[in-house]
């Protein structure tokens, strides 16, 4: 469905691309950014664009600049004053929006997004950016209100179907998440994935047998097909037929050998034959061996995991297991999931499951500067000011300035922990560091 574009509209970007201000002025706003000087470069922006002059390049610029030097607010004001004079170029909606989220305003970023009027020009590319964000946040319902707004307003197409279905496993809605997937191959009937996805919502809601004719069909035309075999070996899992699943499972090992996913419905068959140690030890070697961006096979290590566990009678690896597993079944990925439960329970003075939780996420993502400064927090918390100390000083060395937030926790964290080593000096300068850095986030003046 095509929408016309309102003329106040299509004039606002033809006026502002006719660049009636002189081009000298844009040319300055250029050379002041290149010598590193934004804040004049901002001001002369600003006098100048007023009215709709001059292009769109210098403005752009001087955003990206702002944005690169952890300028926060100003770049903001720039992309802001962009989209007024060109409402219809997404790039800047995209760059506003990126620098939201990372400077840790996702709500703001929904709010771009939820302005836009019916008729806007972007108003179908705002529906695929607000559902991107809410998993970001993971607000499932959300994203799933959101794509239906977009079916409502657009029409159905096999690739929004799919989306719509993928997000409806994540709310556990198997019934509405296989009405999706038939529906798509309603459209597509060639589609393997789909399919799979199919089987695999039916699976979860215990249709077993039309989950099995599901799998069954993608092995009749694929028959080495790897993820065909090994949801029939789940499946047969589920339905505890264990000699049949063990069958499969050496097939897929003689085509596929040393696989993580194998080795997971190992232990999970090990779990219900009662080898409860064998269970534990592959558990923990396929959850060490699971990529990072296998979501939904972590989930399961995790889920695994806290049945041994619990078993074993060692309940605090239980407990971890499962929080762990419900962070990320909801999750648009492994980080966001994970690292919301670990500052959580930093935040509840839950200091050693908080630690354990972010070593994980540094397995998986070595080096991530939010993570390291969750775990120089938690050291703080802990009262051991030097390695609180260490870490927060690394984050800051190599950490990009257009990563603004955690910059200033950093700084909160040293100002801290040296001013408890009584060091007053650095305590000082850190103090001041965090003071600058968060009056570039909000615009204000640090004095």
């Amino acid at each position: 469905m095509n929408r016309k574009v309102p003329t106040r509209i299509r004039k606002a970007s033809a006026n502002a691309s006719g660049n009636h201000g002189s081009p000298t002025w844009g040319a300055q706003v250029e050379s002041l950014v290149r010598e590193g000087k934004l804040d004049e470069a901002a001001r002369i922006y600003a006098k100048f664009s007023k009215g709709n002059r001059g292009g769109m390049s210098q403005g752009q610029v001087l955003a990206r600049a702002c944005a690169a030097a952890g300028h926060v607010a100003i770049a903001s004001r720039v992309y802001m004053d962009l989209m007024r004079r060109f409402p219809a170029e997404y790039i800047n909606y995209k760059e506003l929006e990126k620098l939201y989220l990372r400077s840790g305003h996702p709500r703001k970023a929904v709010a771009l997004y939820q302005a836009m009027g019916s008729r806007h020009p972007l108003k179908r590319k705002s529906y695929k950016r607000l559902t991107g964000i809410y998993w970001r946040l993971g607000d499932i319902r959300r994203a799933i209100a959101t794509i239906r707004r977009e079916i409502q307003d657009y029409g159905v197409t096999p690739k929004l179907g799919r989306e719509l279905g993928k997000f409806y496993m994540l709310d556990r809605n198997h019934v509405k998440a296989a009405e999706s997937f038939q529906n798509v191959l309603a459209q597509e009937k060639g589609d393997r994935d789909t399919r799979v996805w199919l089987g695999v919502a039916l699976m979860e809601n215990g249709n077993h047998e039309l989950a099995e004719y599901e799998f069954s069909e993608l092995l009749r035309e694929k028959p080495r097909d790897f993820q065909a075999r090994i949801h029939m070996a789940e499946l047969r899992i589920r339905e505890n037929r264990l000699h049949d699943a063990r069958k499969l499972l050496d097939e897929i090992d003689r085509l596929h050998p040393d696989n993580s996913r194998v080795k997971l419905c190992r232990a999970e068959i090990d779990f219900l034959e009662g080898r409860l140690e064998d269970s534990r030890q592959r558990g923990e070697i396929a959850l060490a061996e699971t990529p990072f961006y296998y979501v939904w096979e972590q989930v399961r290590c995790h889920r695994l995991l806290a049945h041994v566990y619990r078993a074993l009678h060692e309940l605090k690896n239980a407990r971890l297991h499962k929080e762990m597993k419900d962070a990320l079944k909801r999750s648009r990925d492994v980080f966001s999931g994970l690292i919301r439960v670990a500052e959580l329970k930093i935040r509840n003075g839950e200091l050693d499951a908080g630690r354990e939780i972010l070593e994980r996420i540094l397995d998986l993502y070595p080096g991530n500067s939010r993570a390291r400064v969750a775990l120089a927090e938690a050291f703080l918390l802990d009262r051991n000011d030097r390695r609180a100390i260490e870490i927060a000083e690394e984050v800051l060395k190599d950490i990009p300035p257009r990563f603004a937030v955690e910059p200033v926790r950093a700084h909160a964290i040293l100002a801290k922990a040296y001013g408890r080593l009584a060091d007053k000096e650095k305590a000082a300068h850190h103090r001041a560091q965090r003071a600058l850095l968060h009056a570039k986030l909000s615009g204000r003046s640090a004095s």
